[in-house]
């Protein structure tokens, strides 16, 4: 289910439980509805409030902690995919066929990645593109080297292509659901009683449930924001391809 479709989902079942609270403050006897009522109600959503606001800080923390690793790991692939190109330039033009292999390596995975076309599905890349980068190391390997200079480049251009295998393992393993389903519903299920509690007792008037509908818009906009940040390739906040496509830019020069 897409992040957009789970806070609406978040939202319409918080509005649930602002209506249900509405609808007992008519139903329940008045002796059911005193001050000690109504102050031991505030105390237990307090407490409900304070665990929610508390979880979903620390989620949402872990998942912005997460995307900015992704992104930082997409920057060093691009860093080190220039480098390995010069290096394989300087090493001598019999590494041409294997600079023109990274090259539409690259290409293929940017359009895989960040496809140009709006609206394109998003192809998760992981085993294809390290054999292809496999594939490179042992064309790299293969390599005669002549010099104690080739001989350097050669081994810096190994490690260049160990790093970029290790940083994909890396970008594409570390993805996945931000929210495991039974934690979101848990969460659900404590906005939903939270936002009863304080409807049970809410002054009856429009500004009141303004503020109540807003209130549940925005934590349903919170858990948009993490499973959105939990998906780093894909939906509205993504990890930008600009790094990518620069170092695509400057290859084969």
């Amino acid at each position: 289910m897409s992040p957009t479709a789970t806070g609406g989902i978040v939202f319409a079942c918080t509005l649930a439980g602002m209506l249900i609270g509405m609808w007992l403050r008519n139903r329940l006897p008045p002796h059911h509805l005193d001050n000690d009522t109504q102050s031991s109600v505030r105390e237990v959503n307090g407490l409900i409030a304070t665990m929610t606001a508390l979880i979903l800080g620390l989620v949402t923390a872990s998942a912005q902690d997460s995307f900015t690793k992704v992104g930082a790991a997409v920057e060093h692939s691009a860093a080190d995919v220039i480098a390995l190109d010069r290096l394989l330039a300087r090493f001598g033009p019999e590494t041409a066929e294997i600079r023109s292999t990274l090259r539409r390596v690259v290409d293929q995975r940017i359009e895989e990645i960040w496809p140009a076309e709006p609206g394109a599905t998003v192809t998760q890349v992981g085993v294809n593109a390290a054999q292809e980068l496999e594939r490179i190391g042992t064309m790299v390997a293969s390599l005669e080297a002549q010099t104690a200079n080739q001989q350097w480049l050669k081994s810096q251009a190994l490690d260049s292509t160990e790093s970029l295998l290790a940083a994909r393992w890396g970008i594409f393993a570390g993805q996945g659901p931000a929210i495991p389903n039974a934690f979101l519903v848990i969460i659900t299920f404590w906005l939903a009683a939270a936002f009863a509690g304080y409807a049970l007792f809410a002054p009856r008037n429009s500004t009141m449930t303004g503020i109540l509908v807003v209130s549940a818009f925005s934590v349903a906009c919170v858990i948009f924001l993490i499973l959105e940040l939990g998906n780093p390739f894909e939906g509205r906040i993504a990890v930008s391809g600009d790094s990518m496509r620069f170092a695509l830019a400057h290859l084969g020069q």
